[in-house]
């Protein structure tokens, strides 16, 4: 089994068949200190999902753009409640953007918000020409794809 490190000194013990690699379909691009933190979770061997932690963010203030392999979250910067003055703050108001390089095949299928975290579900459809399948040999019947072996 390999190790992928995600981050300096974080391992995760996906190997090829569990996870098969995982840069290959998401990879974070241009974060920035202010990215909010996120996680990928993988349901089966062609849905994923990405969770991003948004605090304080409303479904009007955050954007979802999906242009060719390249996907961008952004969030909008909040102004604060007129006549509030804060003691302590550690809620960032800042806006922020994360982009990921999406794998080939892979397509945002939607998303949701709740409960303080944005999740976009994310769909590998790989086109039925690229799909394995197995070649008769002398005549014998072909059959379509792996699975229907």
């Amino acid at each position: 089994m390999r190790l992928y490190t995600m981050n300096p000194g974080v391992t995760a013990p996906w190997g090829f068949d569990a996870f098969e690699t995982f840069d290959r379909l998401f990879a974070p691009l241009g974060r920035t200190d202010n990215s909010p933190a996120y996680d990928v979770a993988k349901r089966d061997e062609d849905h994923f999902r990405v969770d991003i932690v948004v605090p304080g963010y409303a479904e009007d203030a955050l954007e979802i753009t999906q242009e060719g392999d390249d996907l961008l979250v952004t969030g909008k910067a909040r102004e604060d409640a007129e006549g509030t003055t804060y003691l302590r703050r550690a809620i960032g108001t800042q806006g922020f953007e994360s982009r990921f390089q999406l794998g080939e095949n892979v397509r945002v299928a939607g998303a949701k918000l709740a409960n303080g975290v944005l999740s976009v579900e994310l769909v590998r459809e790989v086109p039925e020409a690229l799909k394995p399948r197995r070649i008769a040999i002398n005549g014998a019947p072909a059959i379509a794809n792996k699975a229907a072996a």
